[in-house]
């Protein structure tokens, strides 16, 4: 039933993909954000659905559906339908995705909780305070937390088949760190995969803020935060990314970095505008050791 995710090594071809029925793609865009239900085929319930619409921020007729299209069964956004379907085409399908030993950086959240339902040797994890040491644990209601600081993990080499993140890595400073991090906690063969707010039409990444070695923070563009429901101040945004990241991810060891995208209506996957960050696809990366 469902679109498979295109899948580039490089801008070029990523391009010309993108920019086949852009126009009309848009316009029917434009149409559904004026609904308030879209009937569409939900890659995570495995089933015909209805999705909520929830524009977010307009840009003249640009539209922001990123975190909209909600599925009414699952709860799971436009974004995390993607990643989820990423992560299941990558384990080869459900029975796959049963044996693969995955770690999802989140622990407090639906997609967690959706992962967990298909994936039973999964570990959750939140950065929960810079205070404590990775593999510390915290009782959040009822719920034992595991703290985990992606720069520095308490995993051992070689511990996962895939590590996942979702809009994480723009929220950490030392994000070479991270993606070098990642290489280590994943076997051979195994992949990371993860969404981030992508700069389509640049190289180079947009530097937004440093953080010393003494833990002073020096902003270079206006401060800017998205939400996390841990701070009630939100996360601050060190850098946007470019294509750059492809280059970074094999600077890491990853013997090879993919840029995947899959713009298909009915699974309600759709281009996203909001200020700060422009145009955007429905996309998602992918790098395997």
């Amino acid at each position: 039933m469902t679109s498979q995710i295109n899948w580039f090594d490089n801008r070029t071809d990523y391009e010309r993909y993108v920019q086949q029925d852009f126009d009309q793609r848009r316009m029917h865009e434009l149409e559904i954000s004026k609904l308030k239900v879209w009937k569409g085929y939900c890659v995570y319930c495995h089933k015909h659905t209805e999705f909520k619409v929830s524009v977010g921020l307009y840009l003249g007729e640009n539209v922001h559906l990123r975190e909209g299209l909600v599925c009414k069964k699952c709860g799971l956004c436009n974004r995390l339908r993607l990643l989820y379907k990423a992560v299941e085409d990558s384990c080869s399908g459900l029975p796959g995705l049963r044996h693969k030993k995955i770690y999802v950086a989140e622990r407090l959240s639906n997609f967690y909780l959706r992962l967990a339902k298909r994936a039973p040797n999964l570990a959750g994890s939140e950065y929960l305070d810079p205070a404590l040491k990775s593999g510390e644990a915290r009782l959040i209601g009822n719920v034992k937390v595991i703290h985990q600081d992606l720069c520095n993990t308490s995993f051992q080499d070689n511990s996962f088949d895939l590590v996942v993140h979702t809009d994480i890595l723009e929220h950490v400073a030392y994000y070479r760190k991270a993606l070098s991090e990642s290489f280590r906690i994943i076997a051979p063969d195994g992949s990371t995969i993860f969404t981030m707010p992508f700069l389509h039409d640049r190289y180079e990444h947009v530097i937004r803020a440093t953080i010393s070695e003494n833990g002073v923070i020096t902003h270079h563009l206006p401060a800017g935060y998205h939400g996390n429901p841990l701070d009630p101040a939100g996360s601050l945004v060190y850098q946007t990314f470019g294509w750059q990241l492809l280059d970074d991810l094999r600077a890491a060891g990853f013997r090879k970095a993919l840029i995947g995208v899959l713009t298909d209506l009915q699974l309600g996957f759709t281009s996203s505008n909001s200020p700060g960050y422009e145009y955007m696809e429905p996309v998602v990366f992918m790098a395997t050791k």
